[in-house]
C-alpha cells in the first residue's frame, strides 16, 4: 500500500476547482465545513511505475476544518493525521511509503511560507 493525497477529483463542466474540491471533500471524507479553501499552486505530474502511467493536472488546494472526517469506504481505505513537521520528516525518511506526486506536492506547499 502507498499513501497519497487527501482528496482527488475532477471539476465538472463549468465547475471551479474550489467547488470541485468541496464536492470531493464531502464525498470522500464527509467534510462540509471547510474554511479558507484556496488554490495555492498549479501542479502537473507524470509518473510511470509497473507499466502504469499517471499524467495529471492537479492544482494544489489547502483548507482548514475542525470537523472529524467520516471516510467513505468506497473512496478511502485509511486516513491518518500527522503534524506538519513530522510529515516533512516522514517523507524524507520513508519516501517509498508515499506516492511521488504526494511528496512533490508537499515540497511545493513547504515553499509557501505564507500558509503557515
Amino acid at each position: 500500500m502507498v499513501w497519497s493525497n487527501s482528496c482527488c477529483g475532477h471539476p465538472g463542466v463549468g465547475e471551479t476547482n474550489i467547488a470541485a474540491a468541496r464536492r470531493r471533500l464531502k464525498a470522500e471524507l464527509g467534510l462540509t465545513q471547510i474554511k479558507n479553501l484556496k488554490v495555492v499552486a498549479p501542479y502537473r505530474y507524470c509518473f510511470t511505475k509497473d507499466s502504469i502511467m499517471e499524467n495529471e493536472i492537479c492544482p494544489i488546494l489547502i483548507g482548514y476544518s475542525d470537523q472529524t472526517p467520516q471516510p467513505n469506504p468506497k473512496e478511502v481505505e485509511a486516513i491518518k493525521w500527522i503534524d506538519w513537521n513530522d510529515w516533512l520528516n516522514e517523507i524524507k525518511s520513508h519516501p517509498h511509503h508515499y506516492s511521488p506526486w504526494c511528496i512533490e506536492e508537499t515540497q511545493i506547499i513547504s515553499t509557501k511560507t505564507s500558509l503557515f
